[in-house]
């Protein structure tokens, strides 16, 4: 039997809102941007592999890993169906999850997310003006 992924439970009342947090910050420190939801939905933040007990910096070879830990933690929590709210690389996270299992969400919000649309991608690739964001483009490009 797998280990059960940890998470932190906000509290709440209603269906389950997942909040997937940015790679810098722990759901703990989103208590107060939560907070509103509560009186409407039962929070969840399942935690990144890199919070875990124990775990490896070279277990995380790219964000599919989070994805699948996310894809995971609902199954085993027996959700489906919940509002995925996802914060920078949460919101990454959150996608690839609904992509490859989207009965696992009703809705999806991202906030900040870590990626753009194809062709503004392209576009600032092709652009002199961005330049300065090229590094970023090009990793962007290869998610």
């Amino acid at each position: 039997m797998e280990k059960p992924i940890p998470y932190h439970d906000f509290g709440g009342v209603g269906p389950i809102l997942h909040f997937a947090h940015p790679n810098a910050y722990p759901p703990e420190g989103f208590v107060g941007f939560v907070r509103p939801f509560l009186p409407h939905y039962h929070v969840l933040g399942q935690l990144n592999r890199a919070l875990w007990p124990g775990s490896s910096p070279d277990e995380l070879t790219d964000w599919a890993v989070v994805g699948d830990d996310l894809i995971r933690f609902f199954d085993q929590q027996g959700i489906r169906g919940a509002v995925g709210v996802g914060h920078s690389l949460g919101g990454a996270v959150s996608l690839y999850a609904a992509v490859k299992r989207p009965e696992l969400f009703s809705k999806l919000v991202f906030i900040d997310p870590v990626f753009l649309p194809p062709e503004v991608l392209a576009f600032a690739a092709a652009n002199p003006e961005a330049r300065g964001f090229k590094p970023l483009v090009n990793g962007a490009l290869k998610r």
